[in-house]
């Protein structure tokens, strides 16, 4: 039987889930209907603000998060308290993956890059889930998959590629795993999360600006031309899309 804050948390989703038809994470939406249902009770549907920490690096990790339409980046940081950007979770996946490897800990930081909408479970129900017979597991194991495959594409790129092209398919990769074009961002936290200078990310986004891919002004970035924002990225872009739709598609 439920408890009452269990059922007061269905009744909640419920709702949230009838005013939001469709589902956008990729992890909830491939459940069967009948795993999904299993689920529920343990779902809770809420806001994810911008420069949330929602996991510390070496604390006890309480909730796995899977975004709908925000964004969150893992973060390294280092002892004298700058950090750079290792990956991103959208709706594509979820966080916590230490949790789907039966650990309770992550060695980094987890913070909210893009404000917007997600759903969390506690880690402990979630590690419950897994173990049941169904797809989780199977898409949980997917996903770490393609999200390893990204941290290292992106530590490649950050020490051969330069920072137009970073910062090209930061924005790519941010519109695919969100489904937005406009995001609310400073440029000191993209500085910090593709580990530049302030002055170098001023300057590509003004000349990005210039050329007409991209809108900026009050701390959103509009992209205004797609197109000719990939011809502006690296190879890192496509590789890592590619990955994530080849896991989305089985």
């Amino acid at each position: 039987m439920l408890s009452t804050s269990q059922n007061r948390n269905l009744q909640q989703t419920k709702k949230l889930k009838s005013e939001n038809s469709q589902i956008n994470n990729v992890i909830l939406s491939r459940l069967p209907e009948k795993e999904y249902k299993e689920l529920l009770p343990d779902l809770q549907f809420l806001e994810l603000k911008s420069h949330d920490v929602i996991h510390r690096p070496h604390e006890h990790i309480e909730y796995v998060y899977f975004p709908e339409n925000s964004l969150i980046s893992s973060v390294t940081v280092f002892e004298d308290g700058t950090s750079v950007e290792t990956g991103t979770i959208g709706r594509e996946g979820m966080t916590g993956v230490t949790i789907a490897l039966s650990k309770k800990q992550s060695p980094r930081e987890s913070i909210v890059q893009i404000p917007g909408e997600g759903w969390r479970i506690k880690a402990d129900r979630f590690q419950a889930a897994l173990k049941r017979e169904g797809l989780l597991a199977q898409l949980a194991s997917e996903f770490i998959f393609a999200f390893l495959t990204e941290a290292a594409q992106c530590a490649a790129c950050n020490s051969h590629h330069e920072i137009t092209a970073r910062l090209a398919k930061w924005l790519l990769i941010s519109s695919y795993k969100t489904g937005r074009t406009e995001f609310h961002l400073t440029q000191d936290f993209l500085a910090q999360m593709l580990g530049v200078h302030r002055p170098g990310v001023t300057l590509v986004a003004i000349n990005l600006k210039e050329m007409g891919l991209i809108n900026y002004r009050r701390g959103i970035i509009t992209i205004t031309d797609k197109e000719g924002l990939e011809e502006q990225t690296c190879e890192c872009y496509e590789a890592i899309k590619s990955q994530y739709e080849s896991y989305a598609a089985v």
